[in-house]
């Protein structure tokens, strides 16, 4: 089995390009095979299974994505974009509409860079919403907003994203009621003149970027009124831009990059 494996804007991700073969037997098990530590290639790990199958004739493909520990999620904005740059390489056009469990998402090249490229992808509506009850203490201080961008998140405004236990964080998140199914939970601040974001994905732990994530936290500043769109944000992978109006659609834009390719020894 061959693996593609892609860098965007710092998430790592392992593609199985099934159009013609199909999906894996057990597509689970692959992605907590491939996104164990040190398993496609020394010091790295990929943070998620990206599945690329047959789609509707109205599309160029459909996008399955498995979290590291073999759950599905229903979006991932990085993710599309390695898909979409994936096809650019392989198929010589600059636009494709991909199908996912969140929708058909459009996506085009905005330019390339050395081996790699910037991808824009639509992301649909980012719907943000206050907590139906407050957090706990000592969480309960901090401005707290719950998104939907077709998988669900919870961003807090914070001063210094960088000195906040992150994990101790998600774990009271997820046992808020606001998020039976899980939760992705992001910290924004604005130091230096920018914004800037981690993020803890359900399914995977923090990871250096997350392209809903991005698009969380800026509907999350809109809709305080803390920022206007296009927001640049800066992720510990590298920076990502979010445009257009959080109630009527987001795309999102960065760097993607093919890293490699591996073939994968098939057990029996």
């Amino acid at each position: 089995m061959d693996l593609d494996l892609y860098v965007a804007a710092g998430n790592r991700f392992a593609l199985y390009d099934g159009r013609l073969s199909g999906p894996p037997d057990d597509a689970a098990a692959l992605a907590r095979e491939v996104c164990a530590p040190n398993a496609l290639r020394p010091e790295w790990r990929a943070d998620g299974l990206l599945l690329l199958l047959r789609g509707e004739s109205h599309s160029d493909g459909r996008m399955r994505i498995l979290n590291a520990d073999g759950s599905a999620a229903e979006a991932c904005g990085n993710g599309l974009r390695a898909i979409a740059w994936h096809l650019m390489q392989n198929r010589g056009r600059e636009e494709f509409v991909i199908e996912t469990d969140a929708g058909p998402r459009r996506t085009q090249l905005v330019v390339r860079e050395g081996d790699g490229a910037r991808v824009r992808t639509e992301l649909g509506p980012a719907i943000a919403e206050d907590l139906s009850e407050p957090m706990p203490a000592p969480w309960d201080a901090l401005i707290a907003s719950r998104v939907d961008v077709g998988n669900p998140h919870c961003v807090f405004e914070v001063e210094d994203e960088g000195a906040l236990d992150l994990a101790r964080l998600a774990r009271a998140v997820a046992a808020h009621p606001d998020f039976p199914r899980g939760v992705n939970v992001g910290v924004v601040a604005r130091r230096l003149g920018a914004w800037h974001l981690r993020v803890h994905e359900r399914g995977v732990g923090e990871t250096e970027s997350c392209g809903t994530g991005a698009c969380a936290a800026a509907a999350a500043l809109v809709r305080h009124g803390r920022a206007e769109l296009p927001i640049e944000m800066w992720l510990p992978g590298g920076a990502l831009s979010v445009h257009g109006e959080p109630e009527r659609g987001l795309s999102l834009d960065g760097p993607v990059a093919h890293v490699g390719r591996v073939t994968l020894a098939m057990s029996g």
